[in-house]
C-alpha cells in the first residue's frame, strides 16, 4: 500500500510558542505525516495562499491576530463564496469558544486552554470531514438546480438525515438514511407534517427560528434533542438552508441533521466525571495546581492560591513566586525534594509536608503531592508538566505537636515521679537500719522517728495531690461549701508549710484583716490552695528569702489572697504555661511534679474564683493572687475539723481493726492501744464479724478488700447487729463513687489511706461523741 500523501497544515498564529505547541500536538496526536506553513498575521497568510500551487488541507486560525480577527479573516477566505478555500478550525482563548465563527464559515473551533494532541487531531479531522460534507451539500444544492435526478442521487447518498421542506416548513421528502436514523417504518409517517411539530415543545421555537433564517437566505445551524419514533434519545447537529431556482428565488428548504448522540453522551460523561472530581476535592479539602515547566508557570485554582497565600481567585504565577511562599526554615529541603522529583531517572514524584508563610505573617502547614510528566527522547527526557495536589494540615500538625509535647511532659512527669518517690524511701530505709542496730539509743530513735514522719508525710502529700488531679480531671470532686473562717484557713496553711519554711531559713509574714472574715467556701480545699502557693514560694525562693502573705476583702465582698516571694521569678513567656498539668516551666532546677499550680487553678475555678501570677522576670520574685468573688457572709464560721474533733474519750473506747494487710492492721492496733483504747485486731472479714459480735466495739475500722468477707459484706453484717457502732471504711480508693458505695453499705465514714496520727485522734473524737 503506497504511503499517505503528506497532510498540509497552514497555521495562522502570531505567538511562536503557540505555533510550536500546535505542531507538537499534531505530530503527537497522529501517525500521519504533516507539512506546515506558518503565518503570523492575516495579510501574511493571504499572501501565502495566493502563491500556493496547492491549497492547504486544513487551516488552523487564531481568533485574535494583530491585523484582524477570525471573523474578518474567514470573510477573506470565503471570497464571496459559501465555503472557505479550505477547512478552517478557529483556535480561541476562552473556555466557551465563540460560536460566531461557525456561521462565518469555520468548520469547527477549539479552546486553547483544553487543547490536547488527540483533541486537536480530532478537530482537524472533523473539520475536513465537515468541509467535504459541506462541499457535498453545496454540490448537491447546485446539482438540484441543474439536474433533479442528480440531486436525488446526492440526497439519498448523504449519511445524514436530509429533509426537504416547502417555505411553510411542511416536510416534502426524507432520504433513506434519515428514515433509518429516525427509526421510521415509512417516510409517510413524517411527510406532510410541519417540521417543528415533530420536535419536543422546548425546541420548537428554535426550529421555527431556523426556518425563518433560511427563508432570508441565511444558513441556520443549531443543536437540539429529539427522540426517534421508537422513543430512543437522539441529539442532532442541524443545518438549514434554502434551495434557489435558476431565477434566484427560494424554491424549497433543506434541513440536514447529523446524529451527534455518541459525542453528546461522551461529553455528558466527561462533565459528570469532572463534577464528581470537583465534589471530591471540595469534600476532601484537596486543591489542585498545574505546572508548565517549559514556561516556568504555575496555574493555581482559587482554593490552591488561598493555600499558598496568593489570593482567593484562580491565578497563573511564576514558579519563583510560589517558591517565595515557602517557610525560610523549610525552603532548602523543599527545593531539594523538587529537584529530585524532576530527575527523569527517579520516581518523578514529590511528597512532603512543609510550611508556607502568608503575606500577613501567618504560617500554615501544607501536605503536597506532585507528579511530574516528561517528554522528549528516551535518552534525554525533560519535565514538561506537573500536577500538584495540596491539603492544609495546619490543625492536624498543631494537634500532632501538642500530642508530642504532652507525651514529653508525661515522660518528664514519670521520671520526676520516680525521683520524688525514691527520695523519701532512701532515708526511711537508712533510718530502719539505724534503729535496728541501736534500739537503745533513744535520742537517735526519736530523731529518726521525726525524720520518718516527715518523709511519710511528704509521700502522702504527693499521693494526695495525684489523686486530687485525677478526681478533678474526671469531675469527681464536690466542694463542701459552708461558712468558714478566713483566719483559720490562713493559719492552717501557714502551719502546714512551717517545717519547709524553717528548713530553708525563710522569713514568712502574714497580713490579714483585724477582724475575722466569714466566707462561703470549702475549708479543706481553700486551705490546700493557699498551702500549695506557700509551698511553691518556699521551694523556689533561695534560702534566707522572704515570703509575704496578704489577705483582704474589697467593697464588693470579694476575698483577695496574695502570696509574694523574693525568689527566682518567672519570665513573661512562661507565666501562662506554669498552670498546665506536669509543666514545670523552663529547664533548670525542678522540684515536685508540676501539679500543684494545676490544682490551685482547678480548685479556684470550682469556687468561681481566679488565680493569676505577676513577676518582673528572672531573679525578681513572684506574686500569686487568688480571688473569690462576693463570698463574704455574716454567719458563724467553721474553723475545720481540727478544732472540733480532737476531744478524747473520758473512758477507753473498744476498737476493732480488720485488715488483711497484717502490718497495717498491727500498727493501727499499736497506735490505738498507745492512745489508751481497748483494741483488737483481725485479718479477714469473717473474723471481723465474729469478733464484733463477741467484743461489741464502739469503733470498727474495716479494709474493703479482705478475704472470706469483703469490707462491704462485713459492714452490713455488723451494722445489722450493732447499730450504734461507729463503722469506718479504710481504703486506698477515695473517689466520689467509692465513697457513695461505702455509704450505701452502712459505713459512717470513709478514710483514705495512709492515715496520719492526727487523723486517727480526730476519728476517736468523732466516735466518742457518737
Amino acid at each position: 500500500m503506497p504511503p499517505l500523501e503528506p497532510f498540509h497544515i497552514l497555521i495562522i498564529e502570531d505567538s511562536p510558542d503557540d505555533r510550536s505547541d500546535i505542531r507538537r500536538m499534531l505530530l503527537r496526536g497522529s501517525d500521519r505525516h504533516f507539512t506546515f506553513t506558518e503565518a503570523s498575521s492575516g495579510q501574511m497568510a493571504l499572501g501565502l495562499i495566493d502563491g500556493m500551487e496547492r491549497l492547504p488541507d486544513c487551516i488552523l486560525l487564531d481568533f485574535h491576530l494583530p491585523d484582524m480577527d477570525a471573523l474578518e479573516m474567514l470573510g477573506h477566505l470565503r471570497r464571496g463564496e459559501d465555503l472557505t478555500l479550505a477547512p478552517v478550525v478557529v483556535l480561541t482563548g476562552s473556555a466557551g469558544g465563540d460560536m460566531a465563527v461557525i456561521p462565518a464559515g469555520a468548520q469547527d473551533y477549539l479552546g486553547k486552554g483544553w487543547a490536547s494532541p488527540e483533541g486537536l487531531t480530532r478537530a482537524v479531522q472533523n473539520a475536513v470531514e465537515r468541509y467535504v460534507l459541506a462541499k457535498e451539500r453545496l454540490s448537491a444544492m447546485q446539482a438540484l438546480q441543474a439536474s433533479e435526478e442528480f440531486s436525488r442521487t446526492v440526497f439519498q447518498s448523504s449519511p445524514d438525515c436530509v429533509k426537504i421542506m416547502d417555505q411553510d416548513g411542511v416536510l416534502l421528502d426524507l432520504n433513506e438514511p434519515g428514515r433509518c436514523l429516525l427509526e421510521l417504518d415509512s417516510p409517510d409517517e413524517l411527510l406532510g407534517t410541519r417540521w417543528h411539530e415533530n420536535w419536543p415543545e422546548e425546541h420548537r421555537e428554535q426550529v421555527r427560528a431556523a426556518v425563518r433564517s433560511a427563508l432570508k437566505g441565511e444558513v441556520a445551524r443549531f443543536d437540539g434533542f429529539c427522540p426517534t419514533a421508537k422513543g430512543n434519545p437522539k441529539w442532532w447537529d442541524v443545518q438549514v438552508s434554502a434551495v434557489r431556482r435558476p431565477d434566484g428565488l427560494i424554491d424549497r428548504l433543506v434541513a440536514v441533521s447529523r446524529d451527534v448522540t455518541s459525542q453528546k453522551l461522551a461529553s455528558q460523561m466527561l462533565q459528570e466525571t469532572s463534577d464528581r472530581l470537583a465534589l471530591g476535592l471540595d469534600v476532601s479539602g484537596v486543591s489542585l495546581a498545574h505546572i508548565d515547566y517549559q514556561k516556568g508557570d504555575v496555574h493555581l485554582s482559587g482554593n490552591t492560591a488561598a493555600l499558598f497565600g496568593l489570593g482567593k481567585s484562580a491565578v497563573t504565577v511564576s514558579r519563583e513566586v510560589v517558591h517565595a511562599t515557602f517557610h525560610p526554615d523549610d525552603r532548602a529541603a523543599v527545593e531539594e525534594r523538587i529537584a529530585v522529583a524532576q530527575d527523569p531517572h527517579g520516581e518523578r514524584l514529590f511528597v512532603m509536608d512543609h510550611r508556607v508563610v502568608w503575606p500577613d505573617g501567618q504560617v500554615r502547614w501544607l501536605r503536597v503531592h506532585k507528579r511530574v510528566f516528561f517528554d522528549g527522547p528516551p535518552e534525554a527526557p525533560v519535565p514538561v508538566k506537573g500536577i500538584l495536589a495540596a491539603l492544609d494540615i495546619t490543625v492536624a500538625k498543631h494537634a500532632e505537636m501538642e500530642l508530642a509535647q504532652a507525651a514529653r511532659r508525661k515522660d518528664e512527669f514519670l521520671a520526676m515521679l520516680a525521683h520524688e518517690l525514691r527520695n523519701p524511701l532512701a532515708p526511711l530505709l537508712t533510718g530502719v537500719e539505724v534503729i535496728a542496730r541501736q534500739p537503745e539509743n533513744t535520742e537517735a530513735v526519736r530523731e529518726i522517728g521525726e525524720m520518718m514522719k516527715r518523709q511519710v508525710n511528704q509521700m502522702a502529700h504527693l499521693i494526695d495531690d495525684l489523686l486530687d488531679v485525677s478526681r478533678i480531671t474526671n469531675n469527681k470532686v464536690e466542694l463542701q461549701l459552708e461558712p468558714i473562717s478566713l483566719h483559720a484557713v490562713l493559719m492552717q496553711a501557714v502551719e502546714s508549710v512551717k517545717p519547709l519554711v524553717d528548713t530553708r531559713d525563710h522569713t514568712l509574714t502574714l497580713e490579714k484583716p483585724t477582724e475575722d472574715v466569714t466566707l462561703v467556701a470549702d475549708h479543706h480545699r481553700l486551705t490546700q490552695v493557699v498551702s500549695n502557693l506557700l509551698t511553691n514560694a518556699a521551694k523556689y525562693t533561695p534560702p534566707g528569702g522572704k515570703i509575704h502573705v496578704t489577705a483582704a476583702v474589697d467593697a464588693a465582698g470579694a476575698v483577695d489572697i496574695s502570696v509574694k516571694d523574693s525568689g527566682q521569678g518567672i519570665d513573661p513567656e512562661n507565666q501562662a504555661r506554669i498552670f498546665n498539668l506536669f509543666d514545670q516551666g523552663p529547664a533548670g532546677e525542678r522540684e515536685g511534679l508540676g501539679i500543684g499550680l494545676t490544682l490551685v487553678r482547678s480548685l479556684m475555678e470550682m469556687h468561681g474564683g481566679t488565680v493569676s501570677v505577676a513577676s518582673e522576670g528572672a531573679g525578681k520574685g513572684s506574686e500569686f493572687r487568688v480571688r473569690l468573688p462576693a463570698t463574704v457572709t455574716g454567719g458563724s464560721s467553721s474553723t475545720g475539723e481540727a478544732d472540733q474533733e480532737t476531744a478524747e474519750a473520758d473512758a477507753p473506747l473498744r476498737v476493732l481493726i480488720a485488715d488483711d494487710g497484717r502490718s497495717t492492721a498491727d500498727v493501727l492496733g499499736m497506735f490505738f492501744r498507745m492512745e489508751g483504747m481497748d483494741c483488737r485486731v483481725v485479718y479477714d472479714g469473717g473474723k471481723a464479724v465474729e469478733e464484733a459480735l463477741a467484743f461489741r466495739p464502739q469503733l470498727a475500722c474495716f479494709d474493703l478488700g479482705m478475704p472470706v468477707l469483703d469490707g462491704f459484706q462485713a459492714c452490713r453484717e455488723v451494722r445489722g447487729q450493732l447499730p450504734d457502732c461507729y463503722l469506718v471504711a479504710l481504703s486506698g480508693w477515695g473517689s466520689e463513687s467509692d465513697r457513695a458505695k461505702t455509704a450505701e453499705a452502712g459505713f459512717d465514714e470513709h478514710i483514705v489511706k495512709p492515715v496520719s496520727p492526727d487523723d486517727l485522734r480526730r476519728l476517736i473524737g468523732r466516735a466518742t461523741r457518737k
